[in-house]
C-alpha cells in the first residue's frame, strides 16, 4: 500500500478496492463467523480490531485531506440538507465521528465542548465491551449547520483531522443540515432524510410534535429507555428527533418483551 491509492487498490477485485486491508479484514471475520472459527486477537471485538487497523493505517501512511476528498460524493437531497455518501463506513464514522458526539454524545464533557479524539476513545472504550468499534457501529449520521459552524470557528478542537478537514472543506456554507450515510443502505438514508427534514422544516416538526404527543406516557418513556440503551443522550429534544426517524423506518422502539401498542401503531402511522 502507498499513500496515493490507499483507498484505491486497482490490483484488487472491485469490491476489496476501497480502504482494501480493513475491507479484506471485515470478510475474513465475517467467513470466520459463518465457518464457526475461532479468530485470536489482542482486542476486544473483531470491528474493534478493524477500526484500530484502519486508523493505524491512515497514520502510517500520513493520510492527507486531499486523499479523503475524492472519496465523499454530496448531494441536496432536500432544500439545504445535504446528503454526504462514501462507499466506506469507516470514512463515514471516522469522518463524522467528533461532529456527531459534539452535537449528541451523552458524555456532558464532550457534549458542546471542544475534544480530541483520543479522549473521545479513552471514554467510549471504558463504557463499551467491544471495544473501540464506533466506525462500524453507527450506519448513519446527522447533523446541524451549528455543528458545522463551530467546527469551522475551532470550537470543535484541533488539530482537525484529515478527514475532518476535507469534510468541511466539501459542505456548502449555506448547508442547514448534513446527514450521511454508505453503500445501498436505503433504510438508513430514510433514516437520516427524516432528521434532515425535522430539523429544518418548522410544519413537519409541529406536525410530529402533535403526533408524538398522543403516546401514552408509558410507552414514551419506553421508547426513551430504548434509545438510550442504544446510546443517544437523554435530550427531550434528540430523543422526539429520533423517535420520529425510527417510526419513518417502521419501528416503534418497543423494549424486550413490551407488549405492542395499537397508538404507538396510529402514531408510527401519521408520522410516516
Amino acid at each position: 500500500l502507498q499513500r496515493h491509492c490507499f483507498l484505491a487498490a486497482t490490483g484488487l477485485p472491485p469490491m476489496f478496492r476501497h480502504v482494501p486491508p480493513a475491507a479484506s479484514l471485515c470478510r475474513i471475520f465475517a467467513m470466520a463467523q459463518v465457518r464457526r472459527c475461532k479468530v485470536h486477537f489482542q482486542h476486544s471485538s473483531s470491528e474493534e480490531f478493524v477500526c484500530s487497523y484502519f486508523d493505524a493505517m491512515c497514520e502510517d501512511l500520513q493520510v492527507s485531506a486531499r486523499d479523503f476528498e475524492g472519496l465523499y460524493t454530496l448531494t441536496e437531497v432536500l432544500p439545504s440538507v445535504y446528503s454526504v455518501h462514501t462507499d466506506s463506513r469507516l470514512v463515514l464514522g471516522s469522518t463524522f465521528l467528533r461532529f456527531q458526539e459534539y452535537y449528541e454524545c451523552p458524555n456532558p464533557e464532550i457534549r458542546h465542548h471542544a475534544f480530541e479524539f483520543n479522549q473521545f476513545k479513552t471514554w467510549y472504550v471504558q463504557k463499551n465491551r467491544g471495544g473501540f468499534d464506533y466506525y462500524l457501529q453507527w450506519p448513519g449520521f446527522n447533523i446541524p449547520s451549528w455543528v458545522l459552524d463551530d467546527a469551522r470557528a475551532g470550537k470543535l478542537g484541533s488539530p482537525l483531522r484529515p478527514q475532518e478537514d476535507a469534510f468541511l472543506r466539501a459542505v456548502p456554507a449555506d448547508a442547514k443540515y448534513v446527514i450521511g450515510s454508505c453503500e445501498k443502505d436505503l433504510q438508513t438514508l430514510q433514516h437520516e432524510l427524516a432528521h434532515g427534514l425535522y430539523g429544518t422544516n418548522e410544519n413537519y416538526r409541529e406536525a410530529v410534535a402533535q403526533s408524538l404527543a398522543k403516546l401514552p406516557p408509558r410507552r414514551w418513556e419506553a421508547s426513551r429507555r430504548v434509545l438510550l440503551d442504544l446510546g443517544y443522550v437523554d435530550d427531550k429534544v434528540i430523543l422526539e428527533d429520533e423517535m420520529q426517524a425510527y417510526m419513518i423506518e417502521g419501528q416503534c422502539l418497543y423494549e424486550e418483551d413490551e407488549i405492542e401498542c395499537p397508538t404507538t401503531g396510529r402514531v408510527r402511522d401519521e408520522i410516516y
